[in-house]
């Protein structure tokens, strides 16, 4: 029942996601479609100020979630139009799976049950598997990126 909600969530954003990219395709938008992963890109990274924290963190927990789901809508959105290329649809998928360890982390928050140590190492081993998994993701990106930018036929 706890992970009912990240669930939720995540059909949410796939369902989202799925909506625009069929509006923007039904009315011709496909090049607006294409350039939203700029967009969901910068989402993303001002989402990223949470986890560059030192001690505490920048921006609240909330805010964190709400931009980068924005973020992620977007990023599904230009990837559903533009993505023929194999490393675009593998920064995709680890893009799915960063999300789907962020809404564990979030359910670990939310659980509240047990000591306050049995949360705290909980989250600590999160933040150790999660961490990882965000920087494989960013490091696919931001390699996508740079090949899409190398090969753009100007």
């Amino acid at each position: 029942m706890i992970f009912l909600r990240g669930a939720v969530q995540f059909l949410g954003i796939l369902g989202g996601a799925a909506l625009l990219a069929v509006i923007l395709g039904e009315t011709g938008q496909v090049e607006l479609a294409s350039g939203l992963g700029y967009w969901g890109t910068g989402l993303l990274v001002i989402s990223l100020i949470r986890f560059t924290r030192w001690g505490r963190p920048i921006i609240n927990r909330r805010a964190h979630e709400l931009v980068a789901a924005l973020g992620v809508v977007l990023v599904l959105v230009h990837g559903g139009t533009a993505a023929k290329l194999s490393l675009a649809w593998l920064a995709t998928a680890l893009l799915l799976v960063t999300v789907v360890s962020g809404f564990i982390g979030q359910q670990l928050l939310v659980a509240r049950q047990g000591s306050i140590a049995k949360q705290s190492a909980g989250l600590a081993t999160w933040r150790r598997i999660h961490r990882p998994i965000t920087v494989i993701f960013l490091l696919t990106a931001a390699l996508h990126i740079t090949t899409s930018m190398i090969f753009w036929t100007w």
